[in-house]
């Protein structure tokens, strides 16, 4: 019997701790690769409404022949996205979660980049990653994991580093942005972590009955 009841509570534990992780069953990728069909050209801003979401001091451009560190940081097709001038970027609104997302460097090593996750104005994830340059296309490019959940705000801030040897002349904290991954809503419980949650409540429910009788 003590068995049994142990089995049924490591269910629900193992049920009670997938329900707390985020699905990426239900993803979304942008590439930046179709935002050519909305604003045609080789270098613009990001249009709001692209994703879903509104797009602050974001630009897209095509990497198939640009020099610097761009190509670095393309993962699919030819176009990644880039924060323009330099500076903070956004992401919003709308509560989203954000997964990843592949960052290089344009034209530094060691490029700080700040990300930080709100929620209604306030700061709930905070953390800090290094992005390389690289000239190859995905040569640097690095796919970072953020798990940023129940999110209405996204912002990209840029610092630090040393110029590339070989950056074309180029200078500045711009990065290089591709593949963003992100659900539209927080995480929901999978069919299976329910099943295991209910069939571990199930069996401890009987065993107490079979206790009392």
């Amino acid at each position: 019997m003590r068995i049994i009841l142990k089995t049924a509570l490591s269910l629900a534990l193992l049920a009670f701790l997938s329900v707390g992780q985020t699905s990426y069953v239900n993803a979304s990728v942008l590439g930046f690769d179709d935002i050519d069909d909305i604003d045609p050209g080789a270098f613009g801003t990001i249009p709001d409404g692209y994703g879903g979401f509104n797009w602050s001091n974001l630009g897209f451009r095509n990497n198939s022949d640009d020099a610097g560190g761009y190509p670095g940081g393309t993962v699919s097709g030819d176009y990644t996205a880039f924060n323009l001038f330099g500076d903070v970027a956004a992401v919003g609104p709308g509560t989203f979660d954000f997964n990843s997302a592949y960052l290089a460097a344009a034209w530094r090593n060691n490029l700080s980049i700040n990300v930080r996750g709100l929620l209604d104005g306030d700061v709930i994830y905070n953390e800090t990653v290094v992005a390389q340059y690289g000239t190859e296309k995905g040569s640097s490019a690095v796919e970072f994991v953020f798990n940023f959940i129940g999110i209405d705000q996204l912002i990209f801030d840029s610092f630090g580093g040393t110029d590339a040897d070989s950056n074309d002349g180029g200078s500045g904290t711009h990065f290089a942005l591709d593949n963003f991954t992100f659900n539209n809503s927080t995480a929901v419980p999978e069919p299976t972590s329910l099943m295991l949650w209910g069939s571990g409540l199930g069996i401890v429910c009987f065993v107490r009955r079979r206790k009392r009788s």
